[in-house]
């Protein structure tokens, strides 16, 4: 069955214009990389909140598929050393505490290590009144995209509602990753990354929904 294009379309959309506002911000705007930086660090405990969210209003709270799913975003490891393996999820709230468990974990880290680096150490300026309206621009562009998947996507089967939360998690280690490399870039360079980071950052989140249609496709749905 050919897949149905329309459930990507709103989250295509909402992935420009999320992206466009930090990078707008630095490039037109004048601010610093530290602005952006934070926006997107902003955004993403958004969309880890939302991707939750949508699990838990779109996946069964049981299912006998969920025996199956061993979430791979519960396993964390530190110099090559497993730390913390979670279970194998059995429901709707096991698979969502593994996830949340991960994802909140790594963006706390992120955020600490962002805020120490950015305001101890560079004592960089970041305007409130910019945060406030990009990361309420960057907020209303997500919540769009939420509210048109609960009604174009349909329901979540325990194997889709995985490697949702799989793929959410992949975005928060881009983050993680684009803070610890930002942060030695604003040492050597001016803003100019912001722009490379936000390209990249632009195709992972356009590249989930067409994907998600895809595998509609595929199982029929």
């Amino acid at each position: 069955m050919k897949s149905n294009p329309l459930p990507a379309i709103p989250s295509a959309l909402a992935a420009l214009g999320i992206n466009a506002i930090p990078a707008g911000i630095v490039l037109l705007g004048g601010r610093s990389a530290a602005t952006a930086m934070v926006l997107y660090f902003l955004e993403n405990i958004v969309a880890v909140l939302l991707a939750a969210a949508r699990v838990r209003m779109l996946a069964p709270a049981r299912d006998a598929a969920y025996a199956g799913a061993t979430p791979d975003y519960t396993q964390i490891k530190v110099n090559g050393r497993l730390v913390f393996r979670g279970q194998t999820a059995r429901d709707r709230r096991s698979l969502l505490t593994g996830y949340l468990i991960s994802s909140l974990g790594l963006s706390i880290g992120a955020g600490v290590f962002l805020f120490a680096f950015l305001f101890l150490i560079l004592r960089a300026s970041v305007p409130g009144a910019v945060i406030v309206s990009g990361a309420g621009g960057m907020a209303a562009f997500q919540l769009v995209s939420f509210v048109a998947d609960l009604f174009l996507s349909g329901p979540l089967p325990p194997a889709r509602a995985e490697l949702l939360l799989q793929r959410s998690l992949g975005r928060v280690a881009l983050l993680y990753a684009s803070v610890f490399a930002g942060v030695v870039l604003a040492l050597f360079v001016d803003s100019w990354f912001v722009l490379p980071f936000a390209a990249l950052k632009t195709i992972v989140d356009l590249a989930a929904p067409v994907q998600q249609a895809v595998e509609r496709g595929r199982s029929g749905e």
